[in-house]
């Protein structure tokens, strides 16, 4: 009698176990208290700039107006090189202009006349950015001026009604210029202040007079007060005034009982 051998079942692979997101997220439990996450409110630009620059160390007065003049130095580089352009375009453009072209090729006249517009447009905009930096410069001048000013507040007492008193004085602008560069500004104008009458004789000279009278003043300011001199020669003889004896005798030749009584007679005169 033949066995038959009954296949043994081979397990085969177990199913891999669907885990679902839901699953995996951690559930709090009944004593554990849910805690919810607050974003912080996103803050505005002006929020932004303001916090930006408090964090930054605060400016010096001598730093700012260092700053500022460095800027107003930049402008004028700007404004410079933007006149020389506009001078060069201008004297090109001149050329082009006198040139005539009605005998050139029709194609060459058009080049000729489209190069001509071209210029002209570089040349307004030229213009138009030394006028532009220009104003740059003469605000920030202004800036130095009152950077400087206020640094000096203090330590100048009749600053603020010599400001006043100069507000309408015609100084000539280059001039005005010698004195917001000066490293003594607030000095020259506290000067100028006080002495309104040597200010405004100032203001009436041409405009190089006005600045070598400034510069005699700064260098004056510079200088700072005379210092006193005091004699070296020696002190003179003290002088004995007063009534002398009825004979007009000589103190010095008189008796010690004379020298009494014309000293008693000195004393009650």
């Amino acid at each position: 009698m033949e066995t038959e051998t009954l296949p043994v079942p081979v397990p085969g692979p177990e199913p891999e176990a669907k885990v679902s997101v839901a699953s995996q997220e951690q559930t709090p439990s009944p004593d554990q208290p849910q805690q919810a996450v607050e974003s912080a409110p996103a803050k505005s630009e002006p929020e932004f700039q303001a916090d930006e620059a408090a964090k930054k160390p605060k400016q010096s007065v001598s730093e700012r107006i260092g700053q500022i003049h460095a800027q107003k130095k930049q402008a004028e580089a700007d404004r410079d090189f933007a006149l020389s352009t506009a001078r060069r375009l201008q004297g090109e453009l001149d050329r082009l202009r006198q040139q005539p072209i009605d005998h050139l090729p029709y194609e060459q006249q058009d080049a000729a006349r489209l190069q001509s517009v071209v210029k002209a447009e570089r040349l307004q905009e030229k213009l138009a950015e030394v006028d532009e930096q220009s104003q740059r410069t003469e605000r920030l001048l202004a800036q130095q001026y009152q950077a400087k000013l206020e640094a000096a507040r203090e330590r100048i007492p009749t600053l603020e009604s010599a400001m006043a008193s100069i507000r309408e004085l015609p100084l000539a602008p280059q001039t005005a210029e010698i004195v917001i560069e000066s490293e003594l500004a607030a000095e020259i104008t506290n000067w100028l202040g006080t002495n309104l009458a040597k200010a405004w004789e100032i203001s009436a000279l041409p405009a190089h007079k006005q600045a070598a009278e400034i510069a005699r003043i700064e260098s004056r300011l510079k200088a700072g007060p005379s210092p006193r001199r005091h004699s070296t020669a020696p002190p003179p003889p003290p002088s004995i005034t007063g009534a002398y004896s009825p004979a007009g005798k000589d103190p010095q030749t008189m008796s010690m009982e004379e020298y009494s009584k014309w000293y008693a007679a000195r004393r009650k005169a």
